[in-house]
């Protein structure tokens, strides 16, 4: 599962409260994301986590250019929904 890429790595800079916090944040969007559908889950996994462009996700997964960002869209919105209670508690 790429969303484990999110968590930090240790950094001298950041000290232990910070890293629970990344951690904890790293978390909250993982499970986000696991709600997706899987075709939302790989599109935003190709497009977040491994840096491809829309057009590449259409190439590789031989799907129009379209469909890529209705899914990258759809996907966005249903992460906003599920993710604004932590916003607005300043969570994320």
């Amino acid at each position: 599962n790429a969303c484990h890429t999110v968590l930090p790595t240790l950094d001298s800079q950041l000290d232990v409260e910070q890293l629970h916090l990344k951690a904890q944040q790293s978390d909250l969007i993982c499970k986000a994301i696991q709600t997706l559908s899987p075709d939302q889950q790989q599109v935003i996994e190709l497009t977040f986590f491994r840096g491809l462009t829309n057009q590449e996700i259409a190439d590789h997964l031989a799907i129009p250019l379209g469909t890529v960002k209705g899914r990258i869209r759809l996907a966005l919105q249903h992460l906003r929904r599920r993710l604004e209670p932590a916003m607005r508690k300043g969570w994320l």
